[in-house]
């Protein structure tokens, strides 16, 4: 991790709540909040990025029901049975009621926050159109109109820092809001909230001993990585077929993130890449056959194989530490940040194949 000098402005952009799923009970964002009770740590936004949160949502839920009534004819059949089983596979999502509901949410942790506003609509157009026109950041590998919101944006938190003779950290992933950083600021870029979080814990005057105790049970903690991580359902996405035998062969832990220090526990966030094989079944089309009565595709072969994929992901980890017993530290939990099934490509298909 790069040394940087603290200071205690950040600006979240979109692609980190994104990131974490528009969770506001998210570890990472819950921990920024426990943080803020004992840092002063000043949370900043804007306009734009509470509308363009709110847009992202909309389209979101939107996008849920249309999926969900899609779904309902799939499941049709379920209609004949019993209601108390099965109804409500069929209850309707109140659109309306779910954004209402968001909204309320996204208010309510930027309160939390204390979230400031930053004005970006008050200084001249003319520095963004500049921009546009000479190609530079947001605009630099072209001129696309989308990058307009962003160029406001950081153009706005650029002027309140010169009027308040500031920096701030801009928290995102984005091209355009990275190119438009630099390591003397006054915009400094970092990657996610862990790892601003984790500059001011490795303050802490037992950050060093955590890490070195965590170390010391890395082994359990691949351990544990590889047991939740082999429990998960694994599909083909380019094929009908099935997914067996998942096998963990290595795993690297790529960053350690510590998100809050307490007492007697500590939570951190690992980035981990793992490498695994898998064994596949799915059915030869040099081999298939077409059903012209019931209007399947039969095969009468299979494919089977084994194949070495590559996943990285994120583990929220808890821990007990005791500066004044460390005997006492153990791995408490390992949980992945987000659980999801896992999507395999066969490697059937070369890239310029195109799957009708």
């Amino acid at each position: 991790m790069q040394n940087k000098s603290i200071n205690k402005n950040i600006f979240i952009d979109t692609c980190i709540f994104e990131k974490h799923g528009y969770c506001f009970d998210h570890p990472t964002l819950t921990a920024l909040v426990e943080m803020q009770k004992k840092v002063p740590i000043s949370v900043y936004t804007t306009d734009i990025i509470i509308r363009e949160i709110k847009s992202r949502v909309k389209e979101k839920i939107l996008g849920a029901s249309r999926a969900k009534k899609r779904l309902n004819k799939e499941l049709k059949i379920l209609r004949t049975l019993d209601e108390s089983d099965y109804g409500y596979f069929f209850n309707k999502i109140d659109v309306e009621k779910a954004i209402n509901d968001f909204e309320n949410k996204l208010k309510a942790y930027l309160h939390e926050t204390s979230s400031k506003e930053i004005d970006v609509y008050s200084f001249s157009s003319k520095i963004v159109f500049d921009q546009y026109f000479a190609h530079q950041h947001p605009f630099k590998e072209g001129k696309n109109k989308y990058e307009f919101p962003d160029a406001f944006m950081i153009e706005g938190v650029h002027n309140w820092c010169k009027e308040n003779d500031e920096k701030i950290y801009m928290i995102s992933s984005d091209k355009a809001i990275i190119g438009s950083c630099s390591e003397n600021g006054p915009l400094i870029s970092l990657k996610s909230v862990e790892e601003f979080l984790s500059i001011i814990n490795f303050e802490n005057e037992h950050s060093s001993e955590i890490l070195e105790l965590f170390n010391k049970h890395i082994g359990e903690v691949h351990n544990k990585v590889s047991d939740e991580f082999t429990s998960r359902g694994f599909f083909l996405e380019d094929q009908d077929g099935d997914v067996e035998d998942i096998d963990v062969k290595t795993i690297n832990i790529e960053e350690i993130y510590i998100l809050s220090i307490s007492s007697i526990n500590v939570i951190i966030e690992a980035e981990i890449e793992l490498d695994y094989s898998a064994f596949l079944t799915y059915g030869n089309y040099d081999t298939a056959v077409f059903d012209n009565e019931d209007g399947l595709v039969m095969f009468l072969e299979n494919v089977e194989k084994t194949v070495e994929k590559s996943y990285r992901t994120l583990y929220t980890i808890k821990l007990f530490y005791d500066p004044d017993n460390i005997d006492l530290f153990k791995i408490v939990s390992i949980d992945p940040t987000e659980i999801s099934d896992i999507g395999i490509d066969s490697e059937e298909y070369d890239d310029d194949y195109d799957l009708k």
